[in-house]
Order: structure tokens, then sequence, then C-alpha cells
């Protein structure tokens, strides 16, 4: 074989093989990410058992089975960056089950919606994220660089939530009161939760008021309208006995 022949034959091997072996640089932007949202895993599992101020970035490490140095790498070891990205990732947890159940609803009559809205919304008030997320919230009042951090993403999902309860209910009468309860019963009951951890109680709520409101659109479609859930702002007067 010719000289030229035979060099370009081992420069094309060692090309054909850099294509096919993985890069040291890939292979620590993998594991890099990996230990990120290990310390964000943790963040979250430390949380929702010792609560937001009795979570300490040494105790995340150790839950995360990372390294100080580590922890310093990627948030520059400062619990209001943690944090931020922890909502983020929150924010990525929640919307894909929740907004889902929003989507499967969306063929469905505004009733049918309404009851299994509501059932959803019982799932998620007790889960990890939606607790780790209350209280992360919480903490913004008393902590300003906190609430400068992660602020911007709670408004993110409120508006994506917001976002599809109009898609739903838009076009219902009194469609605006059934948002606002959805929109009270999301980040309330979870603070009810925190303080005083009556999970069956809140599932049965939600779905009771999903329930209620129900049969009060479907009360609208007939000849029952005058028995609704909400009466007209005029009507709405003290019985006698309580003035």
């Amino acid at each position: 074989m010719p000289k030229g022949d035979r060099s370009r034959k081992k420069g094309g091997a060692r090309a054909s093989g850099s294509l096919l072996a993985p890069s040291k640089k890939g292979s620590r932007a993998l594991q890099s990410a990996g230990t990120r949202l290990r310390l964000l895993h943790g963040t979250i599992s430390c949380i929702q058992e010792f609560g937001y101020h009795g979570t300490t970035m040494t105790m995340i490490c150790r839950r995360a089975h990372v390294t100080r140095g580590a922890m310093q790498h990627h948030f520059g070891g400062r619990k209001a960056k943690v944090m931020a990205a922890t909502v983020e990732e929150l924010y990525d947890r929640m919307q894909g089950p929740y907004l889902s159940s929003m989507a499967a609803t969306e063929s469905s009559c505004p009733a049918d919606a309404a009851r299994a809205l509501f059932g959803q919304l019982s799932r998620l008030i007790e889960s990890p994220e939606m607790i780790a997320l209350i209280e992360i919230w919480m903490a913004t009042r008393a902590e300003p660089e906190l609430a400068r951090s992660v602020l911007p993403t709670i408004r993110k999902i409120d508006g994506v939530l917001t976002e599809a309860w109009n898609r739903l209910f838009g076009g219902v009468p009194q469609g605006d009161i059934y948002r606002a309860i959805g929109r009270a019963l999301s980040s309330g009951m979870p603070v009810e939760l925190l303080v005083h951890n009556n999970a069956a109680l809140l599932r049965r709520t939600a779905v009771f008021v999903g329930e209620l409101i129900a049969r009060d659109i479907e009360g609208r479609g007939s000849t029952k309208a005058r028995e609704r859930i909400v009466p007209p702002a005029t009507a709405m007067r003290a019985p006698k006995k309580w003035r």
C-alpha cells in the first residue's frame, strides 16, 4: 500500500474513533449536571422533612451525598441561589402532571372538568413539590434576597396555572369565581397542611368543592338555576337573627 494511503487510513481511523468515543469534556458536563440535580433533589427532601428554616447547606450536601465544594461550585454557597434553582426544578416537576390533567379535561364539559381538576388538586396539595414550594414562598416575606431570587419563577408558575384555568372556565358564567376558588385552594391548602397536618380532610375538601362547582355549573343550565351555590351580591345579606 502506498505511504500516502496508509497515512490517510490511520487518520481516518483516528477521526472515526474520536467520533465514537465520548469526550472527557462531555463526561464532565454530564457528571456536573447530575451533581447539580442531586443537590436540588436533596434540597426538596430536606425542606419537606425539616422545613425551610430548618434546612442548612450542610444538610443538603449530606442528603445529596456531595461535598461542600460541589455546592460552592454550583451555587456559590448561597442559600438563595440554591432555592432559586430549586423553585425552577419544582416548576418543571409540577407543570407536567397538573397541566396534562388540565389539557385532558379541555374536551370535557365544564362540570366534569371541575370535578377532574379539583380531584387533581386534592392530590397536588400534599405532594413534596407543593410543600417545598409553599415553604420557600412563605420565607420570602422575611428574606429580601430570597424574594428577589425566587419570586419571578413563582409568578411564572402562577401565570401558567391562571392561563390553564382561563382556558377551561373563561366562557362559563361565574368562571372568574371558580378560578378564584381554585387559586385560593391551591395556595392556601398547602399552608393548612403544614400547620395542621390534616391531609385526609383537605383531600375531601378539594373534592367536595369540585363537586359543588360542578353542580352549580349544571344547575345554571337547568330549571334549578335559582338554587345556585353563589348567590348574587344583592342577595348576600345576613339573616335577621345575626344582625
